[in-house]
């Protein structure tokens, strides 16, 4: 496992989730900007 994407609505606990995960895995954890904020 090389990424792992996590989607959801706001307060629905992606950034604790990614945090797990990222321990969980020893991947390293990237925040992204919203979609909304790169004109999408």
């Amino acid at each position: 496992m090389n990424r792992v994407a996590v989607f959801g609505n706001a307060g629905g606990g992606k950034s604790t989730l990614a945090r797990k995960l990222s321990e969980l895995t020893g991947l390293p954890l990237r925040r992204r900007m919203p979609m909304r904020d790169q004109g999408l």
